[in-house]
């Protein structure tokens, strides 16, 4: 055994390992940020309203979807500093908008608007001189990255 394998975390993976398990077609290992990364998140998207339709369907109109949830916990993390939706919090009050005006102002939907919410803000020191946390926001979420960088200011 090599000593990178005795000091490992019980349950984890080498970066051998996991090469050796998408080679074998046991896994897919998609980076962050890809385009394929996109397409894997809007698959899953499709599934959940899938699956939350399937519930309500079933259920009625009051079974807890994931996108009620998202939604909670978004409205939660509106009261814990530190998250972005926090800081889009206080902008929106300021300016007497609801969310889903802040949503429109910012190019994305009141669930995506919800996802960003439950980011932590982007600590300054946590970044190299050429990131900028606005812009891979926007990126991430598909919004007016500087509208983004205007309401975190």
């Amino acid at each position: 055994m090599t000593r990178e394998r005795d000091e490992q975390e019980p349950g984890t993976h080498t970066r051998l390992d996991l090469e050796a398990l998408k080679a074998a077609g046991d896994v897919e290992i998609i980076r962050p940020g890809t385009p394929e990364a996109a397409a894997e998140l809007h698959a899953m998207r499709v599934q959940l309203h899938r699956h939350d339709r399937a519930l309500v369907a079933r259920d009625g109109p009051e079974p807890m979807t994931s996108v009620r949830l998202l939604r909670q916990a978004a409205i939660a993390a509106e009261a814990r500093p530190g998250t972005i939706g926090h800081a889009l919090a206080r902008y929106r009050e300021d300016r007497g908008w609801t969310r889903a005006d802040l949503a429109d102002w910012l190019g994305v939907t009141t669930t995506t608007l919800a996802a960003m919410a439950l980011e932590p803000v982007p600590r300054p020191e946590a970044l190299s001189a050429d990131e900028n946390p606005c812009e891979q926001l926007g990126e991430r979420f598909d919004a007016d990255a500087g509208r983004l960088a205007e309401a975190l200011g």
